[in-house]
């Protein structure tokens, strides 16, 4: 039990499962009438979703034992979808 808790990938799992949380929450309607779309919490959720995203591509694919090429390339392809999301807002 003891090595699942050392394991950094728990601390990610339960930070992936916090975020996810957070992101439910914030996207959430909490009023009766509030079915607007919000500009600000839409552009959160999808930056939180690009941290996750950027965390299991990491870790649980093995990215950050490749080489650096693949690293960076992973992360421009992050960068370039945020920029195509984040043009339609």
């Amino acid at each position: 039990m003891t090595s699942h808790v050392r394991n950094p990938l728990t601390g990610i799992w339960l930070f992936l499962a916090i975020s996810t949380v957070i992101s439910w929450w914030s996207g959430s309607q909490h009023g009766a009438n509030s079915y607007q779309a919000s500009t600000w919490v839409t552009a959160i959720v999808v930056l939180i979703a690009l941290v996750k995203t950027r965390f299991v591509i990491r870790n649980y694919m093995e990215v950050r034992f490749a080489p650096l090429w693949l690293q960076l390339t992973c992360d421009a392809w992050l960068l370039c979808l945020f920029g195509l999301v984040a043009d339609g807002f």
